[in-house]
């Protein structure tokens, strides 16, 4: 597979910004705005609830400094197995630190048929403790693209603005003095 490289997909803002010059080389796509599919991998691979972390640890999204990729290199490393043959879920709830897990079925909102098998759900976190861990984000991989799930903050001050530009727009703003 060497020689394949990720298929990104950015915000036609960015698009934009680059067609007329007005963004900088070193400018990034923000990441609210980015869409991520390696289809290359996919052609190689089934995306399932096995295989969606691997998947989503090649995109831009993944911290490669999280608890998740010390566990992959340690493993890389053929290192003790962990005690009473843990998996990564018990080794991740023994570390401190940012890690990312895989939302199952079970917690997810129910689906149509169609969506079922098609959408998985990634969340950062940081874990505190071993039962204590905070949400820092939300990602959903849909038919193979990544993306960054809004924070209710972005929903919330989305709805806003568009209100505000409601009002303003509204006929009676006409009739200011």
């Amino acid at each position: 597979m060497a020689g394949h490289e990720p298929q990104h997909s950015v915000s036609t803002d960015y698009v934009s910004a680059l067609a007329s010059g007005a963004a900088d080389e070193e400018e990034e796509t923000p990441l609210q705005h980015t869409v991520w599919c390696d289809t290359a991998w996919l052609t190689h691979f089934p995306l399932t609830e096995d295989t969606v972390m691997d998947y989503f640890a090649r995109s831009p999204f993944y911290d490669r400094q999280c608890n998740n990729e010390v566990i992959r290199m340690q493993r890389n490393l053929q290192l003790p197995a962990a005690p009473g043959g843990a998996g990564m879920d018990d080794w991740l709830r023994s570390m401190v630190g940012v890690e990312y897990v895989s939302v199952g079925p079970e917690e997810r909102p129910p689906l149509p048929v169609e969506y079922v098998h098609n959408l998985f759900v990634i969340r950062k976190q940081w874990r505190r403790a071993p039962d204590i861990a905070d949400v820092l984000a939300s990602y959903y991989v849909l038919n193979g693209s990544v993306y960054q799930a809004p924070t209710v903050v972005d929903v919330v001050l989305g709805a806003v603005e568009q209100s505000l530009q409601f009002l303003a727009d509204a006929p009676w703003s006409n009739l200011r003095s």
